[in-house]
């Protein structure tokens, strides 16, 4: 019984390194098609927002990475977030790159930036106050009387008075440089994991079964043993 239960713990070993390698590149993958995933759902629950609205909105997140520290999961998933606030791809692109100058001025992640935004642009302007942003009263209340055009446009305004630049300025200095490098492996390994993922669903498959037959052929030798 020990031998054959070495055999197969080492069989198991070497399938459990192989998945090592492609688990690493899947789990990179897995964040891109959840945050992906996510807006488009949250998207299609909006009235106002087009048929390709996510497709615009993933394009921008590619964009914006390039010249940003933040990888485009990252600002995938907070678009999704300003999605569920029903507001629509338009509003959306408008917010995406003062979302991103938020989270890299205050540290704050992507999606608690985003549900700040979101709760702003919906009429909860003192959620702001979060991220040190104080809105004059007599502004934004002249701003709310000539429409919400005029209210998107003020409190954007106000958000870049305090953040304007600031992703791009950190992308610009040397550590910022390695995270956009950082950020490209992170594609490179996106791309592995879509083309891996048939390998780990079948090293999965092959591990569950060994464990089985390990598990059978325990059973039967303890029952012969029996005899």
């Amino acid at each position: 019984i020990g031998i054959l239960r070495n055999n197969l713990l080492l069989i198991t070993f070497a399938f459990g390194g192989l998945m090592a390698a492609v688990n690493k590149t899947v789990g990179a993958y897995r964040q891109q098609i959840e945050a992906e995933t996510k807006l488009r759902r949250s998207l299609a629950n909006v009235a106002s927002a087009s048929s390709d609205g996510a497709d615009k909105l993933i394009q921008l997140a590619a964009a914006l990475q390039k010249v940003t520290t933040f990888g485009d999961e990252q600002i995938i998933a907070g678009q999704a977030m300003l999605a569920t606030f029903q507001l629509n791809e338009d509003a959306i692109a408008a917010l995406t790159p003062r979302m991103i100058d938020m989270a890299a001025a205050t540290g704050k992640d992507m999606v608690s930036s985003a549900m700040l935004l979101g709760k702003a642009f919906t009429g909860q302007v003192s959620a702001l106050s979060e991220a040190g942003i104080i809105i004059d009263k007599v502004g934004i209340t002249s701003a709310r009387s000539a429409g919400p055009v005029k209210e998107f446009a003020f409190l954007a305004g106000e958000l870049d008075k305090n953040f304007k630049g600031v992703a791009e300025a950190l992308a610009d200095t040397d550590i910022g440089k390695i995270d956009q490098m950082t950020n490209a492996i992170s594609d490179l390994n996106e791309e592995m994991g879509k083309s891996t993922l048939p390998l780990q669903k079948l090293a999965v498959q092959i591990k569950k079964g060994i464990l089985e037959s390990l598990s059978m052929w325990i059973m039967f030798f303890q029952e012969w043993s029996k005899l």
